[in-house]
């Protein structure tokens, strides 16, 4: 009786604990479904996918389309290497039906830059670290980004990094202005020159440890401009040591 009253007990929380499981390991499985038939949907029920289909058949299936993402500036380029790989097809495709074909590609093929910016840099940053640098000036935010997409290569196309760089500085534009103590040629100026080796969180945990008086900065500096002294100017010299400092004391982006 004892047993039965305990088996009474534990099934149900079973039945529970597995009907949960299900739900964990299947909800994703349910997601990808259903990113698949939204894909499929917004191609059939473009408007122009038939015309699409049409110009594309020529050649391969259309469905190659759906395996990548471009830029829309690459998806005309695409489109005209197709075309000159058989100008004899191409001389019945007009202007306004390539057009036609690129749009199609645009609304369903095209990364959008907040769609890249999180994709891409929510690899590695969260929002909060990446609000800081929003205080940047546009100027000093641009050099920045480009020099960061360049670090990252390897990873991040060059439409990628002018879409996110899009994005970026459109997050920059709905900011409040920073009062900051360093002058905005300054931050540049730092930028410019030491940001094309070391970012900034590589300074808060490489350089910025241990702590250094101003002495120790213009060393440290020099040091850097003899490697480089056709980058670097001796008399950027007292600037980018004391933009160094500030940036170490205050562990800010913009001190």
């Amino acid at each position: 009786m004892a047993n039965a009253s305990r088996s009474s007990k534990v099934l149900p929380w079973l039945k529970r604990l597995w009907f949960a499981v299900s739900i964990v390991l299947g909800l994703p499985f349910l997601i990808l479904v259903a990113l698949f038939v939204w894909e499929k949907l917004s191609w059939a029920t473009d408007r122009d996918n038939r015309l699409f289909e049409a110009t594309c058949d020529h050649c391969h299936t259309p469905m190659n389309a759906h395996r990548y993402a471009k830029s829309p500036d690459e998806w005309q380029n695409t489109i005209q290497r197709m075309l000159s790989r058989d100008t004899e097809y191409s001389k019945h495709i007009d202007l306004e039906r390539r057009k036609r074909v690129l749009d199609v590609l645009i609304r369903n093929r095209s990364a959008s830059p907040r769609a890249l910016f999180f994709f891409r840099c929510g690899q590695c940053h969260s929002r909060s670290d990446i609000q800081p640098y929003l205080a940047l000036d546009e100027k000093t935010l641009t050099a920045l980004l480009r020099q960061h997409n360049k670090q990252n290569g390897f990873a991040i196309q060059t439409w990628e990094g002018e879409l996110i760089e899009q994005q970026v500085q459109s997050m920059r534009e709905r900011r409040r202005p920073v009062k900051t103590v360093s002058s905005r040629n300054d931050q540049h100026l730092f930028q410019r020159d030491c940001g094309v080796c070391h970012t900034l969180r590589f300074m808060y945990h490489g350089i910025c440890t241990p702590p250094r008086d101003d002495v120790q900065w213009t060393v440290l500096t020099t040091r850097m401009q003899e490697k480089v002294p056709d980058f670097i100017g001796k008399d950027e010299i007292p600037i980018l040591a004391n933009q160094s400092k500030l940036i170490c004391d205050t562990k800010k982006v913009v001190p």
